[in-house]
């Protein structure tokens, strides 16, 4: 068990930590991504709110149902909103509402005339392979096809016909949740049965700019830019996404209260009606569908381009393996007052490194493994460090604890360096002492050699209690003798004066000891002691058992 233990607690071990460490970085299982998506959730958050200038919504909330009646309302009802939308100087409508069936109530065809300027929503979906007809031409340039790499559904779902020619734009709503759940990143451009077709953020974008079509700009690794030529180019990452920013406010209205606050803005329709509008977790909280459109439009028409470099996962990776291989160096080496500091700061570093260069750049560096391994290991190995110190305390109390003082083993514990192994000449104070009139005392016992054994241990512990009080090293029981030496294991430049001090008190005791034992009809001990002063080879010598 203990070699088990040293094994554990041995670098080898911590070296072992370190691979493990970096083998999850390279699998990257969930809770890892979870941790780096979380980290990135306190970056984009922390930007500074703001009340959007270009969006208002207007929803379609209970209190619309109690004008217009239960949903699906008569689609005469929204023309008539859209219609006093553009009244009140609506420059752009954003419907995403999917008008895929015919209106139970034959209001089709008042919703088409007011369709100019609106633009509607198609969905991809699972549960047909049928291509929208709804399409925008797309311009590739660049040495890899975009379609390869955006997502991609088998069929769509489109808005009717006469709706569809009628609207403006017609965009995909589609939003592709995180491996938690939540959406953080929304695609500019997906595939759908080998088409590209715009999310309606950017076919909102193009219907605004009056243009006919988009570019794409493509590198080896995917997707790089998308592009609306009147408008500037738009980074996204190899799938064509973009990070959303979570910091607009947004004028908010109720459809039955449209008034002069959407002249000139892009209104956004919504559907808030209980058990009927899509509910979607956000960095910032569950929100309503259509205001995760709204977020995405604010961050187009904002230029803010939050990006995560390329060889950012990389670097990351190579930072991380050059911390835990200096601090597997580092630490062992040197004592926990120099390596917390050192741990600090590259926690620090990390942190706020990553930090900066996202309120600067934009830019989305993950600091959050580097620490959660770093710490790890650090950690790892500063118990290392105490189960070492530990076994060497107990280890010098097992070697010193039967023939030094308490304190003179404490103080070893506290500094093993004072303990020199191995032999050198130094000058000791050694002490001899025996017991005279053994014979008198053996045969006072007789056959009682427990009686025997008993007295003489009693005699043993009484002279060696002033040895151990004056700082001395008991060397060994030679029968009734005793040897004994100051200077060694631990200076002592008063040894000689300790040395006839602690004879002095012996022979205190001896008396005190010889009252005890005369009353209880025992003869008394004599005792014989020498010492001497010189140089002498000491050290811990012996066999390597």
């Amino acid at each position: 068990m203990e070699t088990m233990g040293k094994y554990l607690t041995s670098t080898w071990a911590a070296a072992i930590s370190v691979c493990l460490l970096l083998t999850l970085y390279v699998i990257n299982p969930i809770p890892i991504q979870k941790l780096q998506l979380n980290t990135f959730d306190h970056f984009i958050t922390s930007l500074e709110k703001k009340q959007s200038e270009e969006i208002v919504i207007v929803n379609f909330g209970e209190k619309s149902v109690e004008k217009f009646g239960q949903w699906p309302f008569d689609r005469r009802d929204i023309a008539k909103t859209i219609d006093k939308l553009k009244e009140e100087g609506a420059s752009v409508i954003v419907a995403p509402i999917l008008f895929s069936e015919k209106d139970r109530a034959g209001g089709d065809d008042e919703l088409t005339k007011v369709l100019d300027g609106v633009v509607l929503a198609q969905t991809p979906t699972t549960q047909n392979n049928k291509p929208d007809s709804v399409r925008r031409g797309f311009a590739a340039i660049g040495p890899v096809d975009p379609a390869s790499y955006v997502y991609r559904w088998a069929g769509g779902l489109r808005p009717l016909n006469q709706h569809a020619e009628a609207a403006s734009g017609v965009g995909v709503v589609a939003t592709v949740p995180e491996v938690d759940g939540v959406v953080r990143r929304m695609p500019l451009l997906v595939n759908i049965a080998s088409g590209l077709y715009p999310s309606i953020p950017l076919e909102t974008i193009r219907v605004a700019a009056g243009d006919p079509s988009y570019q794409v700009k493509t590198n080896e690794s995917g997707i790089e830019a998308v592009r609306v030529p009147q408008f500037p180019a738009i980074p996204t990452d190899e799938r064509g996404r973009i990070w959303l920013t979570w910091n607009n406010k947004f004028e908010i209205l109720e459809a039955t209260e449209i008034d002069s606050r959407v002249k000139d803005k892009i209104v956004i329709l919504g559907l808030t009606i209980e058990g009927v509008g899509g509910i979607i977790g956000t960095p910032i909280g569950e929100k309503w569908a259509h205001e995760i459109q709204a977020q995405a439009l604010q961050t187009l028409v904002d230029g803010t381009s939050i990006s995560r470099p390329n060889e950012a996962r990389i670097l990351e990776g190579v930072a991380i393996l050059i911390l835990l291989c200096l601090f597997l160096y580092i630490v062992p080496k040197v004592s926990v007052a120099l390596t917390v500091p050192l741990y600090a700061f590259f926690v620090t570093t990390a942190a706020f490194g990553s930090y900066y260069l996202f309120k600067t750049q934009l830019q989305l560096w993950d600091p959050s493994y580097l620490i959660l391994s770093g710490s790890i290991l650090f950690a790892h190995l500063i118990f290392n460090n105490f189960a070492r110190e530990f076994r060497l305390k107990q280890q010098i109390k097992k070697q010193f604890g039967t023939y030094l003082s308490p304190a003179l083993v404490e103080k070893l514990q506290k500094d093993p360096s004072l303990l020199k192994l191995g032999g050198e000449t130094r000058e000791l104070s050694i002490m001899f002492t025996d017991v005279r009139g053994f014979t008198t005392i053996s045969e006072h016992y007789g056959a009682d050699v427990q009686g025997l054994t008993q007295i003489m241990n009693r005699y043993m512990t009484a002279m060696t209690k002033k040895i151990l009080d004056n700082e001395g090293t008991l060397d060994k029981y030679i029968g009734d003798a005793q040897m004994a030496f100051w200077n060694a294991p631990l200076d002592d430049e008063m040894h000689a004066r300790h040395a006839v001090k602690t004879a002095l008190e012996m022979l205190d005791d001896l008396a005190s000891f010889n009252r005890q034992v005369q009353a209880e009809g025992i003869p008394p001990f004599g005792m014989g002691l020498g010492i001497n002063t010189g140089d002498v080879v000491v050290g811990n010598m012996g066999s390597s058992q």
